[in-house]
């Protein structure tokens, strides 16, 4: 227990802020009051700081002097885990089995004066970090995975001038994971972007994009069910953001939970008119699926999307290499062939759009010959290559099984 602050009067748990003395919880957004026995066990748990409370201790603590039955505590825990939003791989409040419970996560005391997550950086604004940070967006937004590098040098910058500005350390952090990824990065990379990652869920727990980047860097570890919570968080304080879908819909692909992937591809779509993105997520979702009409209106959509793009001339070498896909999809095989000898032609990197196209055209050796190059270029996604259904005329060949042999060791 906290010996210096025996009564204090606000708490940080996780994204929470907790009155005691309003009975309170509020995470910037919605504000749920507890009854006066789920306060005072809620305020005895924050009070031990992570530490495991025994139920003896609780019920001595908020029930004293008086012979209740222990369902009085079980009822309060429900309802303060009913309160946090306590729910699969997110849990805030944890049994320990046959012992008590504790509170998992970050627990501070605040002043009653201090905003939520408050912290003295997080009043500045640097205007130079501000404009790195939307160069390295707009980089891979437009160049994709072969701008990485660049976009996460920029972005590392930004956060270096801006350090208390929760947009920034999100994006580095969200990048840095798919450097990883995509561009040969190092792996223990990974932990310093989780840590930038809880920093920037930490600094403003209202906003989106640090969960958003929280659930990025767990995919990238793995970690299907913490990474769900994240981009769920996400989504509860942002149900119109695009990214909070897009990457939620590219988590849920690469778990290959491929019908939610599918819908959530979707969504995302419906969020940004104008983003072709999402549609070649839920056209994989849906031919892997089965559903051969659901699949093929998302391609055609994403055909039109992108049409639209390289026809404004603001299209970069990501679109120009999506498009023999989406042509490949919708049956154009003819004009997929030529886009894709074109884009031999200009030199442009090889990218794993063309690795897709050419295995939806059932030119294999092509395919396999293109992997091989995106694998040399540093792309270690494997459970991406295991999900994605373009991909399944190249499985049982000797040098796909070689390549996904490497990847596993990598």
């Amino acid at each position: 227990m906290r010996e210096d602050t025996p009564h204090p009067t606000i708490f940080e748990i996780g994204c929470w802020r907790f009155d005691t003395m309003a009975r309170d919880l509020s995470d910037g957004i919605r504000s749920r009051r507890l009854t006066p026995k789920a306060a005072a066990v809620l305020t005895t748990l924050a009070e031990a700081d992570g530490y495991l409370v025994t139920r003896a201790e609780l019920l001595d603590r908020v029930w004293p002097d008086t012979d209740i039955c222990e369902e009085a505590l079980t009822h309060s825990v429900a309802e303060i885990r009913r309160a946090l939003g306590d729910s699969g791989a997110r849990v805030l409040l944890e049994t320990v089995h046959g012992a008590g419970y504790r509170l998992r996560g970050p627990v501070r005391v605040a002043s009653d004066e201090e905003p939520p997550s408050a912290m003295e950086h997080d009043a500045q604004f640097d205007l130079d970090a501000y404009l790195d940070y939307c160069e390295a967006r707009h980089l891979c937004e437009r160049e994709g995975e072969r701008a990485l590098p660049e976009a996460v040098e920029l972005c590392g910058t930004a956060a270096a001038r801006a350090p208390g500005f929760a947009p920034i350390l999100s994006e580095h952090a969200a990048l840095a994971a798919m450097r990883e990824l995509y561009c040969k990065g190092d792996r223990h990379e990974l932990e310093d972007a989780l840590h930038n990652a809880d920093r920037a869920a930490g600094l403003r727990p209202d906003l989106a994009c640090g969960h958003i980047a929280r659930g990025v860097v767990l995919t990238a570890l793995g970690r299907e069910a913490e990474a769900a919570g994240a981009f769920q968080q996400a989504i509860l304080r942002d149900p119109q953001d695009f990214q909070a879908h897009y990457h939620y819909a590219r988590s849920l692909f690469s778990f290959r939970d491929l019908a939610r992937a599918g819908r959530m591809a979707e969504c995302a779509a419906n969020l940004r008119p104008d983003d072709y993105r999402p549609l070649f997520l839920a056209a994989s979702s849906w031919s892997a699926l089965g559903d051969t009409e659901r699949a093929r209106t998302a391609a055609v959509t994403g055909l039109a999307r992108l049409r639209i793009q390289l026809a404004s001339g603001a299209a970069g070498s990501r679109a120009k290499s999506a498009l023999s896909l989406f042509l490949a999809l919708v049956g154009r095989h003819e004009e997929a062939h030529r886009n894709i000898a074109a884009q031999q032609d200009t030199g442009d990197a090889v990218l794993y759009y063309g690795v897709a196209a050419c295995a939806a055209l059932g030119d294999i050796n092509a395919a396999l010959d293109r992997l091989e190059q995106v694998v040399d270029r540093g792309f270690r996604h494997a459970d991406w290559l295991r999900a994605d259904p373009t991909l399944e005329p190249l499985r049982t060949s000797p040098r796909y099984k070689r390549l996904m042999a490497t990847l596993d060791r990598a």
